[in-house]
């Protein structure tokens, strides 16, 4: 043990944290979290439910018209808060409407 107590080695004050600059760093290292498993069937839902948003929002454009389509999304987020899948309603609307599947 040194005995300057202002001075220790290894780079740390005299309170024996680290300094600034120092190669481990001030504090400790965040803690690692646990990764969530998702099952396959979830993510099976969840690309279901983004092709459901996609073709729901070019049938809109195929009834309204892009322009129209974008109105009724301006419209629809002005009533009811922004909504899930924006970009994907966007995106939709600009590759334009599709054509009804006949059965």
């Amino acid at each position: 043990m040194p005995s300057d107590q202002g001075q220790i080695s290894d780079h740390r004050d005299a309170c024996g944290r680290f300094t600034k600059g120092c190669r481990p760093g001030p504090g400790r290292p965040p803690k690692r979290r646990p990764r969530e498993h998702v099952d396959s069937e979830q993510l099976f839902l969840r690309s279901l439910e983004l092709q459901d948003v996609v073709s729901g929002w070019k049938m809109i454009a195929a009834d309204l018209g892009q322009a129209g389509a974008r109105e009724f999304l301006k419209h629809l987020e002005a009533e009811t808060g922004p909504i899930r899948h924006r970009h994907l309603a966007l995106a939709a609307i600009a590759a334009g409407p599709i054509e009804p599947q006949t059965a």
